[in-house]
């Protein structure tokens, strides 16, 4: 919703994973909430310190998503149903290019259908490990093999 917890989390895992694969010129990660009431506070601290403890740094600030993106990204992930929701009454009318997806649509080791508002701490190490982790990597190989086709 606001930008500042799961959203940074998974754009720095994805992040992470685009530099570590020599793509960063290629491919941009970006988060966004869709509620301004964070816009431009850093990610949380806790959810800061458990990215870091897995050699994944967070940074930024928190921005609401806006019309440009439904255009500028390629695919828009929700981590809940809420957002998905709300992603789809925001965006523009008529066409636009971003194609919206919910994060887990893509987790293939869980029935899970929602990436939750953690907690606890072991519920932000849980999110980075098994979420961003297991999820992030069939999202790059998505992308990845779509820009090869091009």
């Amino acid at each position: 919703m606001g930008n500042i917890c799961r959203s940074p989390a998974g754009e720095a895992v994805m992040r992470h994973i685009v530099e570590s694969e020599g793509l960063a010129d290629q491919i941009e990660c970006d988060s966004a909430g869709t509620i301004s009431y964070h816009t431009g506070e850093p990610p949380d601290h806790r959810m800061h310190a458990a990215a870091e403890n897995r050699g994944v740094i967070t940074g930024g600030q928190a921005r609401q998503i806006n019309q440009a993106d439904y255009n500028d990204f390629d695919i828009i992930l929700t981590m809940d149903e809420d957002n998905y929701q709300n992603v789809l009454n925001k965006a523009p009318g008529g066409d636009y290019s971003a194609e919206i997806k919910r994060f887990c649509d893509f987790v293939t080791e869980s029935n899970a259908k929602e990436v939750l508002t953690p907690i606890t701490a072991a519920q932000r190490d849980s999110i980075l490990y098994w979420i961003c982790w297991k999820t992030d990597a069939p999202v790059f190989s998505k992308i990845s093999a779509g820009r090869s086709a091009n």
